[in-house]
């Protein structure tokens, strides 16, 4: 008796598992019908698949729009008609057939049902919400806002589909409709000033449109000027507009209404600072130091103002000569503020200037040697000075004194992104000295970093080795290429053009033809020939999308358009392109959010 019933069990175990197989195959090949759209096969499929379960809706979608699609609308309106009502709330049923009509041309029909479809859903947000996304499938907005309208009305609600309505109204390209809403919104507290940046950010993206809401909001301000966030979304919108100097008036206005005592005006020269608006951001420093009010933000503007003067010098790719003019600048700065965490900050600056700008190498040891010394700031900033201080004897060629330094601070920093900065340090400077082995396997330990600049510049350089070291070739080019980084580190230009000129030679149509190519463009930015730079860049890509350097190009023509030549534009057609064709690029994630701050949205 035991031995029949697990006999039985097991036959119904077997023929279950046949069924779901059997249920799992037809899904497939139904799936598959649909792909190559042989839609008349897959709907025989899709009809044996929805009636082993009524209730399924994704089952009964998939197969009633299949019917739609190949015209079987009477077989489709039987099947909508007949479909459980347990299953199927009125909302969606009036939608479905009015859908089935409109198909059909039937457009009185259609709007008929569509109308039943909107009252049936009472205040029933979960039905409203389907039934929006349906609409939004067939594009019918104008029943969309009547639900909208419908819904606040009955749920009390003025602020509900916000977002929906201004999808609607972005499609409609009704931007008037959009801004009015949103401040409205903004005033009655439904919602934030944020979140009306984000949908400004999302629907108006031409610079008309910017305009547009630029205006309405100083008509607004001056009609109201006791809101004070009509003065608060104006400051964002000049941001926008990259039209800082209107945005500087703005935010002094907003910090003396606020009684920020420089707070607001500093958020704003950072701004201004991030996108090279050097001018304004040290007009809003200096606004600041002039109003002397003895707190946390003059101390910064006066730090600030210091760094965002390096910045602009530098930007402007002067000579080492022109660039001393701040010497004196740093030299009074630190005398004046010795001892704290900002003195400390600039002397890093400083030391930075010396070392990379000013060709003294020297002096910027003893700078940087003074703050590790002092042990001034937290410990990450004084890991920062020493891998400094390590780039600086690298320049000078004391090898082990650097890598002393970038041991102690790999060591000191486990898995975290400054020990992990080091680490790489290290293997590119095994890597400059020719020990190449030691140098892969150490840049292999990082292709998983944290970091990705760190993981992508790993991956580069390890496969340069791999592909340079391996049995068919000798190591001999890449010697040479390492040498020639190893000069450029050092400012010595010239010479490493020299090796790579003569690695051309020696080993014509070497593998590393591109990598020789990527490395003199950079010289050529460093040498402030931008069109020299932009040629070899430009033959990168060319040469091979899909090639070690061709992501690492088209990301550096977007930032030498958009820095050195100051044409955006062009910048984020370079941005589209690396986003667009190389989708698994490391750069791919730094791609969209920079194309996205060109483009003005609010991250």
């Amino acid at each position: 008796m035991k031995n029949r019933h697990l006999l039985f069990v097991s036959i119904l175990i077997l023929l279950f598992s046949q069924t779901y197989c059997l249920a799992q195959t037809n899904e497939k090949l139904a799936a598959q019908y649909l792909a190559n759209g042989e839609t008349d096969k897959a709907v025989i499929l899709l009809a044996q698949i929805y009636l082993k379960d009524l209730s399924n809706e994704q089952n009964y979608r998939s197969y009633v729009n299949s019917l739609l699609q190949i015209k079987q609308f009477e077989k489709a309106e039987k099947v909508i008609k007949k479909r459980p009502k347990k299953f199927y709330p009125q909302a969606i049923y009036h939608f479905d057939l009015g859908n089935l009509f409109l198909k059909q041309g039937e457009n009185n029909k259609a709007a008929k049902e569509f109308e039943k479809s909107i009252s049936s859903v009472d205040d029933n947000i979960a039905y409203a919400t389907q039934l929006i996304a349906n609409f939004f499938e067939i594009n019918e907005l104008d029943f969309i806002k009547k639900i909208i309208a419908n819904q606040r009305i009955k749920n009390n609600d003025p602020s509900l589909f916000y977002n929906e309505l201004s999808k609607v109204n972005f499609i409609q390209n009704n931007k008037s409709a959009i801004i009015e809403e949103q401040l409205d919104f903004v005033q009655a507290g439904l919602i934030s000033i944020q979140q009306a940046q984000n949908a400004f950010s999302d629907y108006l993206t031409e610079q008309n449109e910017l305009q547009l809401l630029r205006n309405v909001l100083l008509k607004k301000s001056q009609l109201n000027p006791n809101f004070g966030f009509y003065n608060e979304l104006l400051a964002w919108v000049y941001v926008q507009l990259k039209d800082y100097e209107a945005g500087l008036t703005q935010n002094i206005a907003l910090d003396r209404i606020r009684r920020d005592e420089g707070e607001t005006v500093l958020n704003y020269a950072i701004i201004c600072k991030e996108n090279a608006a050097f001018d304004v951001a040290i007009k809003a420093y200096q606004y600041i130091i002039t109003q002397g009010i003895d707190n946390e933000y003059l101390a910064t503007a006066k730090l600030n103002l210091l760094l965002t003067q390096k910045s602009k010098a530098i930007s402007l790719n002067q000579t080492a000569q022109a660039l001393l003019v701040l010497k004196p600048l740093f030299e009074n700065y630190i005398q004046l503020n010795d001892g704290g965490n900002n003195a400390a900050i600039a002397r890093k600056a400083y030391a930075e200037l010396l070392a990379y700008q000013l060709q003294e190498p020297k002096l910027a040891t003893s700078v940087l040697e003074k703050i590790i010394e002092d042990q001034i700031g937290k410990p990450n900033f004084i890991n920062e000075c020493k891998l400094v201080l390590g780039d600086v004897y690298l320049m000078t060629g004391e090898i082990w004194e650097a890598a002393l330094l970038y041991g102690q601070v790999d060591k000191a920093n486990k898995d975290e992104p400054i020990g992990q900065l080091a680490k790489f340090k290290n293997a590119q400077l095994a890597y400059y000295t020719s020990e190449f082995e030691w140098a892969k396997s150490q840049l292999d330990i990082l292709k998983s970093s944290t970091s990705q600049l760190i993981a992508n510049d790993a991956i580069n350089l390890s496969l340069i080795i791999a592909d340079n070291t391996n049995l068919d070739s000798t190591s001999d080019a890449l010697s040479l290429y390492a040498k020639a980084d190893l000069f450029i580190i050092q400012q010595k230009y010239k010479q490493a053009n020299l090796v790579l000129d003569s690695i051309n030679l020696l080993y014509p149509g070497h593998e590393l033809a591109d990598d020789v190519l990527w490395t003199k463009s950079q010289i050529d930015l460093k040498l402030n020939d931008t069109t020299a730079a932009i040629q070899k860049l430009t033959q990168l890509v060319a040469m091979d999308i899909e090639g070690l350097w061709a992501d690492d190009a088209l990301f550096c023509l977007a930032n030498t358009y958009d820095t050195l030549l100051h044409d955006r534009k062009k910048g984020m057609e370079y941005l589209q392109r690396l986003i667009v064709e190389m989708p698994g690029s490391l750069y791919a994630v730094a791609a969209r959010k920079l194309f996205r701050k060109w483009r003005g949205d609010d991250l």
